[in-house]
């Protein structure tokens, strides 16, 4: 009997993995988590530009035994400085993020260092802003894996069309035009060194329009995200809501519940109030003042979102804009929570699930399937 080789594989981040508070979070901590239950030796460097507070990922990894490094630019990335990167990445043609790691021979080195500690067989960049690495890990002859958690230029041109603010609505716009250009770059290499990760066949497809891509250097995520295997459901009957478990601060999400509410002819005083998860900035919340049935609650611990996904109607999904697979959906689906989505929020979800009630991508037929599951739910009482 043939016993399984076991592989030294680095995953290397630009944002934390955990908490996995976000779909692109949950994403690569599925993937990290995957295959070490494989028996692989898994090492997570984090390449921690936005200074983000690691305390929490340190001891989650160190729990489960898995090693994580983490190195912080010696840069300040504020104010004219951050203008100052900005203009340099735009003039020389690159993402924010790729031109910082382009300039930041420290990491070069780090990252050198732990390469030749570690052995690995493959490295796996979880982002596509990771892509100038590429030029420290070839001279290692190892095997480099991308991760593409969307389409990323029409992600970003997507923001850009959902984005209210001035600025950031530019900065979105040039985003995605100089993504088209690492993207070009990256897709177009024929090593057989280099594999593609994309989250549904739907992204697969787009890409295999735009570039050289070979089909052997394709792989399909698992899309295995971590959480527990089901929720026990207990409807709260008395207080009764739907549950939105998005951010409010990301465009997509914004733009989906702010029109859908606002919508004309469209009578909310018919359904319960909808509780939305995850991070609201003030300047954000003040755009949903005045608006019916909503409950802003913030970013809430793992144990108060599995209590909600318990006690809620349903989670809802009213997205009509933005890109890539949408991980709260599957969330809501593995927890075994009835789940109300438009068509387009489920692109590259298996929606044969009894528990997924599809609906047109626009708010009036979202707002009828609502009406129609409240009242069926009702109705079995």
């Amino acid at each position: 009997m043939m016993r399984n080789v076991v592989e030294n594989i680095i995953f290397l981040t630009l944002d934390l993995v955990y908490p996995d508070d976000t779909g692109g979070r949950k994403l690569s901590l599925g993937r990290i988590l995957y295959e070490q239950e494989k028996g692989n030796n898994v090492t997570v460097i984090h390449y921690n530009y936005k200074k983000q507070d690691e305390e929490d990922a340190q001891r989650f990894f160190k729990e489960n035994n898995i090693c994580f490094y983490s190195f912080s630019p010696r840069h300040n990335h504020h104010g004219f400085t951050r203008l100052l990167c900005y203009m340099k990445s735009f003039l020389n043609k690159m993402p924010e993020p790729y031109y910082m790691i382009y300039r930041d021979d420290f990491f070069h080195h780090f990252l050198d260092a732990k390469i030749e500690e570690i052995a690995p067989s493959l490295i796996s960049l979880e982002s596509i802003f990771l892509g100038w690495t590429e030029n420290v890990i070839r001279s290692k002859k190892v095997k480099i894996n991308y991760t593409f958690h969307n389409v990323e230029s029409e992600f970003y041109y997507s923001l850009f069309v959902s984005e209210v603010n001035k600025i950031k609505k530019a900065h979105y716009y040039i985003q995605s035009l100089l993504l088209e250009v690492i993207e070009r770059r990256i897709l177009n290499d024929t090593s057989a060194n280099v594999t593609y990760t994309f989250l549904s066949k739907e992204d697969m497809s787009e890409y295999m329009k735009k570039y050289n891509i070979s089909r052997g250097n394709i792989i399909i995520n698992h899309n295995n995200i971590k959480t527990s295997n089901k929720v026990n459901r207990k409807v709260d009957f008395a207080e009764p809501f739907f549950l939105f478990p998005g951010s409010l601060d990301f465009p997509a999400n914004s733009f989906a519940i702010k029109n859908m509410l606002e919508t004309p002819n469209l009578n909310w005083d018919l359904l319960p109030r909808i509780i939305i998860t995850g991070t609201v900035s003030y300047n954000t919340r003040k755009k949903f003042l005045g608006l019916k049935n909503i409950s802003l609650v913030g970013r809430v611990s793992e144990d108060e979102l599995y209590r909600l996904y318990s006690s809620c109607i349903a989670c809802i999904s009213p997205i009509v804009t933005g890109a890539g697979i949408k991980i709260k959906n599957l969330e809501a689906i593995k927890l075994g929570v009835p789940l109300i989505a438009t068509k387009f929020s489920c692109v590259g979800i298996n929606t044969s699930n009894e528990n997924i009630f599809l609906t047109e991508n626009n708010f009036n037929s979202f707002y009828e399937v609502m009406l129609k599951y409240y009242n069926e739910v009702l109705n079995k009482l």
